[in-house]
């Protein structure tokens, strides 16, 4: 009997160290990939101008990395992040760089919009219109979930030149005021003195203006981009819209237009940081 068990055991034993090593056998394991190689169609200067918003500026191409595994080469889809960055800038901040997403495809033809929105994200603030730049670009690509990044190395293009591209008018005079019944003024017009400097908006950069003011509750504004004149008013469409209090969308320029509404103040009395951005036409009321 003794020696009837230790057979068992032994047994045992075989079959799961033959297990073991079958498990082994059937573990995929990442082997690496290639570094995907960048071309672009020139290497600038690239000129673009909101007239050519629809015509071709350049054509980026690369090779598949070839994702290897212990069962060969990878069979998924890999998604691809074309990157722009400022030449020099190295890619080192990511909230400072702009990703154009391409699933499969292993090129893509960028027309002048889509070029110059791009590059509108590079840096802080997007790059200064109107002025070269030289920029950096390079491909990243990824597996399912973003998993095993491989990117290539970085080409450069010199001389691109962006437009300025906004959903509404940005302020010709530079300056951009509040009025209103929300307004510490009212709707006197000019400003009085007094309230002058706490209703006359920062521009924080080519297309955005923010202010932080008192509001009175459940009342109105209007911006003015010049003080003392009706003549030119940014509003909004519909003032009974849902959640217009705090965020929408606003245009230029009143009288008989499709943006002809003052503006919807917060419920309440306080101290508030409106944030009005002409690139997207869109708003935001903020309690502080």
């Amino acid at each position: 009997m003794k020696k009837i068990i230790q057979n068992i055991i032994t047994l045992s034993l075989v079959v799961a160290s033959l297990a073991s090593c079958k498990k082994d056998e059937n573990r995929v394991n990442y082997l690496g990939a290639s570094k995907p190689e960048l071309s672009a169609s020139t290497a600038g200067p690239i000129l673009l101008t909101k007239a050519t918003a629809l015509q071709h500026a350049v054509t980026f191409s690369w090779t598949n990395p070839e994702y290897q595994f212990t069962t060969g080469i990878s069979s998924q889809d890999v998604t691809y992040y074309l990157q722009f960055d400022l030449a020099g800038a190295n890619f080192g901040t990511p909230d400072n760089t702009s990703d154009i997403i391409i699933s499969k495809d292993l090129g893509i033809d960028l027309n002048d919009s889509v070029l110059n929105r791009s590059l509108a994200h590079i840096g802080l603030n997007g790059l200064e219109v109107d002025v070269p730049h030289d920029i950096e670009v390079r491909i990243k690509a990824v597996l399912r979930n973003d998993n095993l990044p491989v990117y290539s190395d970085p080409i450069r293009i010199n001389g691109v030149t962006p437009y300025l591209d906004v959903a509404v008018p940005v302020p010709t005079t530079g300056n951009l005021y509040l009025v209103g019944s929300a307004s510490p003024g009212g709707w006197s017009n000019p400003i009085p003195s007094a309230n002058l400097a706490e209703q006359t908006f920062t521009q924080v950069d080519v297309t955005k203006y923010e202010l932080t003011v008192n509001l009175t509750g459940g009342q109105y504004y209007l911006l003015l981009p010049e003080n003392g004149s009706w003549s030119n008013k940014y509003a909004v469409h519909d003032n009974t819209a849902a959640g217009y209090k705090t965020t929408g969308e606003f245009g230029y320029n009143g009288g008989n237009s499709f943006y002809n509404a003052d503006i919807p103040g917060p419920d309440d009395s306080g101290l508030y940081k409106l944030t009005f951005d002409f690139k997207t036409g869109k708003y935001t009321v903020e309690k502080q």
